[in-house]
């Protein structure tokens, strides 16, 4: 481009309307809602003009290539009328990509460090156009994207959303409150409390859950969080009844299918001493070895739908063990807790009455989107002498009121967001009814997957279906080895086919396949879709082992 300047005078209306914008408000004649809707649009319209205008006639040379003006940004980015404008356009956005969320290939393509070769390496100086930012969000981000809502996604546990759940997680950066304590927004401490006690009513979980029990609820980010806040109570609280007693002679003990965050929440806490045990037996021995050997049994961590098979622990026997010896007890219970909803999946809750804390994911399977990790406690007290923060900025009256939660004592951080909001807006919505609706629906839906691979004699369930999840595998009359060599190539023929998202996983040297419902838009067409996908490549591959020379 040259540097030639084109001298052209704003149009007389562009001032007239600056004048407008300029009269006292004092002398504005009375107006209705829609007529100052109205009035502010067309402002937002001057306004725009104006600032182009100002651009185009050189009025400030502090701009970049196409971008906004240094200081015409708005104190929040963009004005009432332009946010009305692209919230309406960022909601049809969202509705667009759910109704068209099939179009997309449900894995992303692009290979590692793509993004950085397409955006700039700096920083821009001067703001830029929104649509900019937006054409970039569909011609970079999108590319990047694994459409974790597609009904095509099968793999890891669902990560589910819904509406009401954007909904109220929009409501909430609107407010962006800390909820430092209760007075840092009352509604923040006290609809999650209201919230938390719902939840554990809808679970079917013991009253000592409750806030008007000994202990409540709390949402924490991941049920990592909760694991590890776990770990520091049971640690502190045995260590202060235990006087005599250091970290170091700490000891816990795991099953042997736990969720890795055990691990990390254990080592974390300077937990060193770890046993895994098998069962109830075992967990007698190992527990009266530590005593034996002078160590302090301070943890005992269960699992309710262990990752790769959806496998539960057996809490009627283990946790009286962990009782008898004083050891705390935390389950995780992150993909199958939501199950609980529905009565007829409570059996393996049988037990949870000695259990110290209890930990499932909003996040995965209750439609409410990330972050929404739930941890119940039965002794508050306990957590809050651990976790407490006494910094004096931090102390008001409400901390000491009867029945109000000061839940920065319940977390590891200070701050926390108004993650409560989604999870209400889901609830309400969906009701109970409408929950437990959803959970059964994709259950059978799972059910119907594994009456498919029954069918086949070319494949086999590796164990029984478990709620949402089958694992299977190829079926080899030979050896272990043959079957894990056919599964493992059947896999990765449906992994390059982008078809349907699946992943695999390995237990004793075993290897199967995990196939998932994720999406709440998945439907029975999509799973007879998903086992065809199955089939194609179960048919390339065996018959690739029958050709000569193969």
């Amino acid at each position: 481009m040259g540097s030639a300047h084109i001298n052209v005078h704003p149009p007389t209306g562009a001032i007239i309307a600056c004048h407008a914008l300029q009269r006292s408000p004092r002398s504005a004649p009375r107006t209705t809602p829609a007529e100052r809707s109205q009035s502010a649009i067309e402002r937002h319209r001057a306004l725009s003009h104006i600032r182009f205008v100002r651009r185009k006639h050189g009025a400030s040379r502090q701009r970049g290539a196409g971008g906004i003006m240094a200081g015409s940004v708005p104190p929040l980015g963009m004005t009432t009328a332009e946010f009305r404008a692209r919230g309406k356009a960022m909601v049809d956005f969202i509705a667009d990509y759910y109704e068209s969320i099939e179009r997309y290939d449900v894995k992303s393509s692009v290979t590692p460090g793509y993004l950085a070769a397409r955006l700039p390496a700096e920083a821009p100086v001067l703001g830029q156009p929104w649509s900019d930012i937006m054409r970039d969000v569909t011609e970079h981000i999108l590319p990047g994207m694994t459409h974790w809502q597609s009904p095509r996604f099968h793999a890891f546990f669902p990560a589910q959303t819904s509406f009401p759940a954007m909904l109220g997680d929009m409501l909430s950066g609107c407010f962006n409150a800390i909820g430092l304590s209760w007075i840092a927004s009352p509604a923040m401490t006290e609809l999650e409390t209201v919230v938390m006690d719902w939840t554990a009513s809808m679970l079917g979980l013991p009253a000592k859950f409750l806030s008007r029990g000994t202990g409540g609820g709390v949402i924490q980010g991941t049920a990592s969080e909760s694991a590890l806040v776990a770990a520091f109570v049971a640690r502190d609280v045995a260590l202060c009844v235990h006087q005599g007693k250091s970290i170091g002679e700490c000891c816990a003990y795991l099953t042997k299918h736990r969720h890795a965050c055990f691990d990390k929440a254990l080592r974390l806490s300077g937990i060193r001493h770890v046993r895994i045990v098998d069962d109830a037996d075992g967990l007698q021995r190992a527990i009266q070895q530590d005593l034996n050997d002078n160590l302090l049994p301070v943890f005992l961590g269960c699992t309710l739908g262990t990752t790769s098979t959806v496998a539960f622990d057996d809490l009627s026997t283990l946790v009286p063990v962990a009782n008898k010896f004083g050891v705390y007890v935390h389950v995780d219970a992150a993909y199958a807790g939501a199950a609980f909803v529905c009565p007829e999946f409570r059996s393996v809750l049988d037990g949870v009455q000695g259990v110290d804390s209890f930990c499932f994911n909003a996040h995965k399977w209750l439609m409410t989107n990330f972050d929404c990790s739930i941890m119940f406690v039965g002794d508050r007290m306990a957590l809050q002498r651990v976790m407490c923060s006494s910094m004096e900025i931090l102390r008001s009256k409400s901390d000491t009121v009867p029945g109000v939660a000061t839940l920065r004592d319940w977390q590891i951080g200070l701050g926390r967001r108004f993650r409560a909001l989604k999870l209400w807006f889901v609830i309400r919505t969906f009701g109970v009814a409408g929950l437990q609706q959803h959970i059964r629906h994709q259950c059978q839906l799972a059910e119907t997957f594994e009456e498919l691979v029954l069918q086949d004699n070319r494949f086999e369930l590796y164990c029984p279906r478990a709620l949402g999840l089958v694992c299977f595998r190829a079926r080899s009359p030979v050896d272990i080895s043959s079957a894990n060599n056919a599964t493992i190539r059947i896999f990765e023929h449906i992994d390059r086919s982008g078809d349907i998202f699946l992943v695999q996983s390995s237990i004793d040297g075993e290897t199967f396949i995990r196939f998932c419902i994720c999406s709440p838009l998945t439907t029975a067409d999509h799973v007879e879709s998903a086992w065809r996908s199955i089939q194609r490549a179960a048919d390339a591959v065996l018959a690739s082992n029958r050709a000569p020379n193969s």
